[in-house]
């Protein structure tokens, strides 16, 4: 015998509590099996209508059909060092929550020797059970199995001799023992399911949030876009028709000597107005890009960025390009144009390479600067964020990824790179 340091009495070794052999020897009561096929009935309806309070029933049918005063159930720990107690009945009923070693416990005990076991007064070696009254006069414990593996215990106390255990309460706990797997399982796929639920839930939200945002900044851009087309027409088509309706009245007069001036001033003024409607026109949709294509209206878009920014364009395309979808042509032209746009505005970078490359089932687009490059925290988050960059890159990755295509950005301080593939097989879709 060992002699405990921590409390004021003589501790057992483990086999001095162990009674396990007796169940057999002792007499056993006859079976009432129309009490124990109501019991799991009921244990069944309460899986259905509240599985989350399954395992304290449980418990409750435990401690009424094997005639015990307390009954609990031990869960084994995510870290494998402690059991907890999520379902507790009886007189120790208010110690439902607790928790025990699983190195030094009973239910430890049960586990390692993979059966039910049988202990008196368990508190003579596993001494922390002597603070716990009243103490335990026997404890049958039951091991139950998910996929072959222990992950608790079901067990049923009496704290008196008014009862003894026999294989009739080993018979039933072990049919419990069952019941309380499947319990254990549908509680933890119910837990997997309220965590993908969340995570769900979760992403809908922050998916609502950026289409929100996106949406805000999409009027916003409209706004200025629309503003920009006002102020060019006001400030450029504008002047010249009303300069054109001022000669043109001025003509009425037959007798001005400078009529033929007065006549060729308005036409260079017309003739400007058509240019400048032409340009806006080929902003908003270029017409060569439904007459001839991709290739055409990026040579053209490319051209007049170079002139208006100053900065240099190499355009890299097939020398024999076949066309693409409608819908594949007019993002690839919205992204050179977004691209462009970005690199004029925020890049600093004097040149900027454009290449499109086909390759198996597969077009390649890549625009590429040599600038400052873009915050790390833009590219991680290239959805709509608030930033200068945001409702660009949304936008073209929306666009990419309706066509089934990828979209990546490649960022360093030497410069900035989009690179979208869209697969061929989509490009004859309309």
């Amino acid at each position: 015998m060992l002699t405990s340091d921590s409390e004021n009495h003589t501790v057992v070794n483990l086999e001095s509590i162990i009674s396990t052999a007796e169940l057999r020897a002792r007499p056993t009561r006859a079976p009432n099996y129309v009490a124990e096929n109501d019991a799991l009935i009921a244990l069944a309806e309460e899986m259905a209508a509240s599985p989350n309070n399954i395992l304290q029933k449980l418990a409750e049918t435990a401690l009424n059909l094997c005639q015990a005063q307390t009954c609990g159930i031990s869960l084994l720990g995510s870290d494998g060092e402690k059991f907890y107690w999520p379902a507790l009945t009886g007189i120790w009923a208010s110690h439902v929550g607790g928790s025990m070693p699983r190195a030094f416990s009973p239910c430890g005990t049960v586990l390692d020797r993979n059966a039910a076991q049988l202990m008196t007064h368990p508190e003579r070696h596993f001494a922390y059970f002597a603070a716990v009254t009243p103490w335990i006069d026997e404890v049958l414990l039951v091991p139950f199995y998910v996929g072959g593996e222990a992950v608790g215990t079901i067990w049923v106390i009496v704290h008196d001799q008014s009862h003894r255990f026999d294989s009739e309460d080993l018979r039933i706990m072990t049919n419990l023992g069952t019941f309380a797997a499947a319990a254990y399982q549908t509680l933890q796929y119910l837990k997997s399911a309220k965590l993908a639920n969340e995570h769900l839930e979760s992403e809908v939200q922050r998916r609502t949030s950026t289409l929100q945002h996106l949406s805000i900044r999409l009027m916003r851009l409209q706004d200025e876009e629309r503003r920009k087309i006002a102020r060019n027409l006001h400030d450029s088509l504008g002047q010249y028709l009303t300069s054109i309706k001022m000669n043109l009245e001025s003509l009425r007069s037959s007798d001005l000597p400078n009529k033929d001036e007065l006549l060729a001033s308005a036409l260079e003024w017309l003739e400007q107005s058509i240019v400048e409607t032409r340009t806006l026109s080929c902003l908003l949709h270029p017409p060569l890009l439904d007459e001839v294509g991709f290739a055409s209206a990026a040579r053209w878009f490319t051209d007049q960025f170079a002139k208006r920014s100053g900065i240099s364009v190499k355009l890299d395309l097939p020398d024999r390009m076949e066309r693409l979808s409608e819908m594949a042509e007019i993002a690839l032209f919205r992204i050179l144009q977004e691209s462009l746009t970005n690199v004029h505005r925020h890049s600093g970078s004097s040149a900027v390479e454009v290449h499109l490359k086909t390759s198996g089932n597969k077009a390649v687009f890549t625009v590429r600067d040599f600038g400052r490059g873009m915050p790390a925290g833009s590219i991680q988050g290239s959805q709509p964020n608030g930033d200068q960059f945001g409702v660009g890159l949304g936008g073209m990755r929306e666009r990419v990824n309706d066509l089934g295509g990828n979209f990546e950005i490649e960022s360093s301080d030497n410069g900035m790179a989009i690179v979208v593939s869209i697969p061929l097989a989509s490009s004859f879709d309309t």
